[in-house]
């Protein structure tokens, strides 16, 4: 029998497009078998995902965990890579044959070419980008006294449309709600003649639901050939072409290069933002917290550490939480099959693909902190050993180099098992990542659900250990405005460190993209840090300062070669942005 799509009676079930990439779900899918699970409740019937690919059966019993009843597979080499022939061509054949009343697809780049070329061949409607969708009419009539400025006497009213001059009960159409006119009006559209009924669902809007059932996976026959198939896949290239993918994102922020008028205080509230932001979105990861609200108790609880602890209860302190750190990073890498051969050739092998300049200076920036520098130099300067003889000085110099390498290494190794981790997981399955919680969700799936918990954890200790540090060191500079050491019971001291949570609190206020805020605060440490850089060597090559202790030759022009390097990556930035 031929397929008549206007033959609505004999369509039943919901459908989802479960889109892979290499073997791994997009988050999306999860969302929308989870939005699928509530349409399919409200229709009485089942909800089925559809999964192409090659030898994909491993990662459909996943569905089964947001509400899935069955999971159509269909393997075969050619569908490895996505075509737009192929995927076409299985999608809309086994449309024919099963017949489902729903059709969902993510508004992804695959997405938004699948599922046009799918609605035209199968002769039906589809709504692109929306998002919200209802069965259920009191459902949907809830929905429009919420979100719209419909007088509530005429939602009441709404249940029939006029088809040909016949009377139409829409209480089975899918309410497929997507904005119009840019985003001025929010347009509800029906797809009464024809089924399925199609859509494309923006990823982000729609809340993953755990709803574990026994989910049954089935592998239906179909014919596919290369012939079928007019486009070839010769090889798949990964390109860091720009920083985040803006499909999925909240907010989109613009960011002016000018951070402030008064570069000091704009540095200090660029090192404070950062360090705020990163325990704010922890909390938000592990107990739900608004980011906003995060900000405000990292910042509160590393204020109150700092108001009642001296340097070397602080240290302690901060010891502990970077031990935190990075056990969980270690924890995390002992979960991932990392290739290291490949790993300890990427180490000394510049690299700096089309794109990157940001997330390359961003990363210098959390490495070598340059208010770290400064807070370093006086911490050295506070234990006055210069009334102590030569042999105390040379040794304590001694122990502060390796302190200071010790450290560095610390932070290298770390930010190095985070690079690891997001190369083994993200980037070899071809994840965009625009949002850190999205990346630990990310993570379950891919490493199980400890992972994600304990990268939260990473997040947030790293978030307090770094603010601490930073209100120190702001603390330090507004001393030395005074020409008085760090006393957080001095008011000089004690103003700076306060001034500066307040202005980190007042920043994460205004940011509503946390991730983006997060990666730019860093890079604007990282342009701050040449100066720095050349401000320390002046003081470390003259004898004025150094006395014999001086910086030798060599021990500059390497210096310098370092500072210049630093430089050129921040003129890259700054030209390619």
């Amino acid at each position: 029998m031929a397929f008549n799509s206007a033959d609505t009676a004999a369509f039943k079930n919901v459908w989802v497009f479960c889109e892979q990439r290499q073997g791994v779900m997009m988050p999306t899918t999860f969302e929308l078998i989870s939005e699928g699970r509530k349409l399919a409740n409200e229709l009485g019937v089942e909800l089925c995902g559809i999964l192409l690919g090659d030898n994909v059966d491993g990662i459909a019993a996943e569905l089964g965990e947001y509400g899935a009843d069955k999971v159509y597979v269909y393997n075969s080499p050619l569908l490895k890579d996505f075509t737009t022939d192929a995927y076409t061509k299985v999608i809309v054949e086994a449309v024919e044959e099963l017949k489902p009343e729903v059709l969902l697809f993510g508004a992804s780049n695959i997405g938004r070419d699948l599922a046009p070329r799918c609605a035209a061949r199968l002769h039906t409607g589809l709504c692109a980008d929306c998002t919200h969708l209802d069965i259920d009419m009191p459902n949907y009539k809830g929905f429009l006294k919420e979100a719209s400025t419909l007088p509530e006497e005429r939602i009441e009213k709404l249940g029939t449309v006029k088809i040909a001059g016949q009377d139409h009960d829409v209480s089975r159409d899918l309410k497929m709600t997507r904005p119009a006119f840019g985003g001025h009006l929010m347009a509800s559209i029906i797809c009464p003649r024809f089924r399925p009924a199609m859509a494309t669902v923006r990823p982000g809007v729609m809340k993953k639901r755990e709803c574990k059932k026994n989910v049954e996976i089935l592998h239906p026959a179909f014919a596919l050939e290369a012939a079928d198939i007019h486009t070839e896949v010769v090889d798949t290239v990964k390109a860091a072409k720009k920083l985040v993918d803006l499909i999925g994102a909240d907010f989109i922020v613009s960011v002016g290069r000018g951070i402030s008028k008064d570069v000091e205080g704009g540095i200090k509230l660029a090192e404070e933002l950062a360090e705020v932001l990163g325990g704010a979105i922890a909390l938000q990861m592990l107990f739900g917290l608004p980011v906003r609200a995060g900000c405000v108790i990292v910042a509160a609880a590393s204020l109150a550490m700092l108001m009642t602890n001296s340097y070397k209860r602080a240290e302690r302190w901060i010891i502990a939480f970077v031990g935190v750190v990075g056990l969980s990073f270690l924890a995390e890498l002992m979960l991932v099959k990392v290739d290291w051969p490949q790993a300890a050739a990427s180490w000394i092998t510049p690299s700096m693909p089309t794109g990157s300049a940001a997330i390359i200076v961003s990363v210098l920036g959390a490495v070598v902190m340059p208010h770290n520098l400064f807070l370093h130099s006086e911490v050295i300067q506070s234990m006055h050993f210069e009334g102590q003889g030569e042999q105390v000085i040379e040794e304590r110099l001694r122990y502060e180099l390796f302190d200071t390498l010790f450290s560095m290494g610390v932070g290298w190794a770390i930010n190095s098992a985070m690079v690891i981790l997001a190369a083994t997981t993200f980037f070899a399955h071809g994840i965009v990542v625009d949002d850190l919680a999205v990346a630990a969700d990310t993570l379950s799936p891919i490493l199980g659900p400890a992972s994600s918990t304990i990268f939260a954890v990473a997040l947030l200790f790293a978030g307090i250990s770094s603010s601490v540090t930073a209100g120190m060191a702001a603390g330090t500079i507004t001393a030395g405005m005074f020409d008085e050491e760090y006393d957080i019971h001095d008011r000089h001291s004690s103003i700076g460190v306060a001034a500066c949570f307040v202005g980190a609190v007042a920043a994460c206020l205004v940011v509503p993209n946390p991730f983006e805020g997060l990666i730019w605060s860093q890079a604007l440490l990282s342009l701050q840090l040449p100066i720095t850089v050349f401000v320390l060597i002046r003081l470390t090559s003259s004898p004025r300062v150094m006395s014999k202790y001086v910086n030798s030759r060599p021990l500059n022009a390497l210096l310098v070669g370092i500072g210049a390097i630093v430089t050129i990556l921040d003129i890259v930035l700054l030209t390619g942005m």
